[in-house]
């Protein structure tokens, strides 16, 4: 399962463009993949919800801590409410698919309450 989830990752990163989040921490809902950067600040990013309009039904958003020296969390919305992402290590990977009420799913990733 890890070798899978392993290579699921590498063809996402190689397929999605890269964004850099917002000086507010707003992220714009896309298909993409998100590097967040603990080293030198906090990292706290918000992630409007998933919906037909923003044309994130079924796509998915690919997201890296690259550096937790800082805070780095990203908070975003499921079926069931608010949830935050909070990556313990480097490294450490979450991955959103957007559902078709707006919610995101959490395809894989760990450290989300």
């Amino acid at each position: 399962m890890t070798l899978l989830i392993g290579k699921t990752a590498e063809f996402l990163m190689a397929e999605l463009p890269t964004v850099t989040p917002a000086a507010d921490g707003a992220i714009t809902p896309q298909a993409s993949y998100v590097s967040l950067n603990g080293a030198a600040t906090t990292r706290q990013m918000t992630l409007a919800n998933a919906s037909v309009a923003n044309g994130m039904r079924r796509k998915m958003m690919l997201f890296e801590a690259v550096d937790v020296s800082q805070t780095v969390d990203v908070d975003f919305n499921d079926e069931t409410g608010a949830k935050t992402w909070t990556p313990a290590n480097a490294g450490e990977m979450l991955l959103l698919l957007g559902s078709e009420n707006g919610a995101w799913n959490v395809f894989f990733g760990k450290n989300v309450a």
